[in-house]
């Protein structure tokens, strides 16, 4: 029922969809109806009072074009989706397309670095503060690894997003597991200022399907 759009007709025979509270007819033959009429009413209840289901029209694909809205017009005596839209601008293209690249990059720092050799297990790489600490570690298992101890265990704890250890490592693969951890970040920064050049590129040459064409989910580092 909810995935189903219905309209009915104003006085002056104009289709309108109901997205909520509706009324019909006027002056005396006014009648209201709540916001779940429709959820509750029978196929019977609505064709009593002139509700109909809507011929839907599918959302317009052309990714050259904004969708602006949707409404209803008549068809054959039917209520029919209609779509209001209007040309991508060069600049309106460029900063949604810049959007979405901002949305890979984020969601693909906030899920973490896959931490080679232990399926499922992520290392945080969000902010700042993250990149501060392993940049941290990094150095104190480098310096122990100058002063001769590579192969010692690493007194200093690698912990995952799951909140658990990655035991056994040496302060040589500490320092190895944070130089791939800072390379993989340094790979997503890249690929989004690549993604962006792209764009900008596109966006001088005021070329709004060369935007819109570009892939921001693909190229990403693992």
């Amino acid at each position: 029922m909810t995935d189903i759009a219905y309209a009915a007709q104003d006085p002056q025979g104009a289709w309108f969809e109901i997205r909520g509270p509706f009324a019909l007819g006027e002056g005396e033959a006014l009648m209201r109806y709540p916001s779940d009429w429709l959820a509750k009413s029978t196929p019977e209840e609505r064709a009593a009072i002139g509700v109909v289901e809507i011929l839907e029209v599918e959302r317009p694909a052309d990714p050259t074009l904004k969708v602006l809205g949707s409404g209803v017009e008549d068809f054959e005596g039917q209520p029919r989706r209609t779509w209001s839209t209007e040309p991508h601008t060069p600049a309106g293209a460029a900063a949604l397309k810049k959007a979405a690249i901002e949305a890979q990059f984020g969601g693909r720092m906030f899920a973490g670095f896959p931490v080679p050799g232990h399926p499922g297990e992520f290392l945080q790489l969000r902010d700042s503060t993250d990149r501060t600490n392993w940049l941290t570690l990094k150095g104190r298992a480098k310096d122990r690894c100058d002063g001769g101890q590579a192969t010692d265990p690493c007194a200093l704890p690698v912990r995952t997003m799951a909140n658990t250890y990655i035991a056994g490592l040496t302060y040589d693969e500490t320092r190895e597991l944070m130089d791939q951890l800072l390379d993989w970040g340094a790979a997503l920064l890249q690929h989004r200022w690549d993604l962006k050049d792209a764009v900008d590129l596109a966006l001088a040459a005021e070329d709004v399907a060369a935007i819109l064409a570009i892939d921001e989910t693909a190229g990403w580092p693992g």
